[in-house]
C-alpha cells in the first residue's frame, strides 16, 4: 500500500512499480510510467498523476483493477498519460470526476472491459479524451456517462457490446 501526500517522481521507468496493491495519491506521481501494478490493484487519485514519456501511461493494471479520479469535491484531479492515460488488462472499474487523458492513444483502454462511470448527474464536469479513442474496451463494457468523452482521432467509445447511459459522448 502506497499513500502519497507529496511528490514520487521515477527517474527510471517507473514512479511506482508494486506487484499488487493499492495506490491512494493526494499529491502528485510522475514518471516515464507513473504507476505500475503488475496484479490486482486500486488507485484512488484526487492529486495529479502524469507520465513524462512520448510512449508512457498514467496508470497501468495488470489483472483487475479499479481507479478512481476525483470526486465532486475534487474536481481538480487529473491523469495523463502520454500514450494511454489509464489501462486494465483484468476487468475493469473506473470512477471519473476529474480529466483523464491518453494523449496519443486511449484515455482509458480496458482488455477485459468493465464499467466506466464519468461524472454523476449533479457533476457534469468530468473529462475522459484519448488522442484516438476516449475509452476502448475489447470486451463487453458499460459507461454511464454524464460528462464528456472525445476521441478526436477515431471515436468517442470504441468497444463490443457497450451499453453507454445516457448518451452525451462526442
Amino acid at each position: 500500500t502506497v499513500t502519497n501526500y507529496g511528490t514520487i517522481s521515477g527517474s527510471g521507468v517507473f514512479g511506482i512499480d508494486m506487484s499488487s496493491g493499492k495506490v491512494t495519491n493526494f499529491g502528485t506521481i510522475l514518471s516515464v510510467n507513473a504507476i505500475a501494478i503488475a496484479g490486482a490493484g486500486v488507485v484512488i487519485n484526487t492529486g495529479y498523476v502524469s507520465a513524462s514519456a512520448t510512449a508512457g501511461f498514467a496508470i497501468e493494471i495488470t489483472g483487475a483493477g479499479s481507479v478512481a479520479n476525483g470526486s465532486p469535491s475534487q474536481p481538480s484531479a487529473g491523469i495523463y498519460g502520454f500514450y494511454n492515460g489509464v489501462e486494465v488488462f483484468g476487468s475493469a472499474t473506473v470512477a471519473n470526476d476529474g480529466t483523464i487523458i491518453g494523449a496519443r492513444a486511449y484515455g482509458i483502454y480496458g482488455k477485459q472491459g468493465g464499467v466506466v462511470t464519468n461524472g454523476t448527474a449533479t457533476d457534469t464536469a468530468a473529462v475522459i479524451t484519448g488522442g484516438k479513442l476516449g475509452i476502448n474496451f475489447e470486451n463487453a463494457g458499460t459507461i454511464p456517462n454524464y460528462g464528456t468523452i472525445t476521441g478526436p482521432g477515431f471515436a468517442g467509445v470504441f468497444t463490443v457490446y457497450t451499453y453507454i447511459q445516457p448518451i452525451l459522448t462526442q
